[in-house]
């Protein structure tokens, strides 16, 4: 069974000296002065310059030893442009994959655990998916899904994940961009790569409301992988919601 890898890995309590860890744009600085628990964390792109830390404390009335890094994926959906226009005439069927950013969960463990905070480890853009009247916020992500990907190890802090779709309405589906309910996915780590479980979409008609299911399953890449995070949100259920948008439809929306 695959084991959970850097920078995923638990560690001890840091000493009094900072203690940094970097994963994507996300930086954090610990320390432990041996009663209270500080932590500062930073954003930095190739865009930004870096900002000044500032730390927080955390009073600890129990004893801990360990700290604990765990992916998670964001909390709200990201919207993914594919590589190029998808077309699907009515009854076909295509399988793509998207890569997510995520965020970091950082509990400290003894005999209790103790969440301390939870941060994305990428800088996210807010969007609204859908039109002024029907739609959600969501987040913008600048990777673009496709139809054939490749591990990435050298990227703990993205997650490929795995969408099919079937367009089972009487018209053709045009597909440019994809909301992906993130919430709703579990996160398994196979190889070096985090992976979620498969999204599968049916399509049924014009007003783009489409059925959503998540297995919480390995899929065929992952066969051999480890479950490293259940859904944020329960996926026992499918749902229906929009998906699907054209350049169209997406012009009429607010960029938030």
């Amino acid at each position: 069974m695959t084991k959970v890898f850097s920078p995923w890995e638990r560690r001890p309590l840091p000493g009094e000296e900072p203690r940094p860890t970097v994963i994507g744009d996300l930086t954090l600085l610990e320390r432990f002065d041996g009663r209270d628990y500080w932590l500062a964390r930073v954003h930095t792109t190739s865009k930004t310059e870096p900002a000044e830390p500032k730390w927080l404390r955390w009073p600890l009335n129990e004893d801990y030893d360990t700290v604990s890094l765990a992916p998670l994926f964001p909390d709200r959906p990201v919207v993914v442009e594919t590589e190029v226009p998808i077309c699907l005439t009515p009854g076909s069927q295509t399988r793509i994959f998207a890569r997510c950013p995520l965020w970091v969960r950082l509990d400290l463990v003894g005999r209790s655990q103790l969440t301390i905070d939870e941060m994305p480890c990428a800088v996210l853009s807010n969007t609204w998916f859908g039109v002024f009247t029907d739609g959600t916020l969501a987040y913008w992500v600048s990777s673009r899904a496709q139809t054939r990907i490749e591990p990435d190890p050298a990227r703990p802090w993205m997650a490929i994940c795995p969408v099919h779709i079937r367009n089972q309405s009487e018209v053709e589906l045009k597909i440019e961009r994809i909301c992906l309910r993130v919430e709703r996915l579990s996160l398994f780590a196979q190889d070096r790569q985090l992976w979620s479980d498969e999204t599968r979409v049916a399509y049924r008609g014009l007003d783009k409301i489409s059925s959503i299911e998540n297995s919480g399953q390995r899929t065929q890449e992952t066969s051999d992988s480890l479950l490293v995070a259940p859904p944020r949100v329960s996926a026992k259920e499918n749902i229906a919601a929009r998906t699907f948008s054209s350049l169209k439809t997406l012009s009429q929306s607010i960029a938030l």
